[in-house]
């Protein structure tokens, strides 16, 4: 563990099924009342730009309700 870390906290990675890599922001702890930022990118349809996305959500994983709306935005 670097001292970065130890100071900042670490960055972490969620995978979700649809969506792809989503990482966040430095997160230190596990308090549930703070919010974060996650970001990932998603190629949309016959596109060959990728779309940047970020989305709010705890120390653990983006918020279920931000990851099923841009699921639905992409299926859809």
């Amino acid at each position: 563990m670097s001292i970065v870390d130890l100071l900042f906290g670490k960055k972490k990675t969620f995978n979700h099924p649809t969506l792809g890599i989503l990482k966040s922001d430095r997160i230190k702890g596990n308090n549930q009342t703070k919010t974060y930022t996650w970001r990932g990118s998603i190629v949309m349809g016959t596109n060959t730009i990728e779309t940047l996305m970020y989305l709010e959500g705890n120390y653990s994983a983006p918020f279920s309700n931000h990851t099923d709306f841009v699921s639905q935005l992409l299926e859809n």
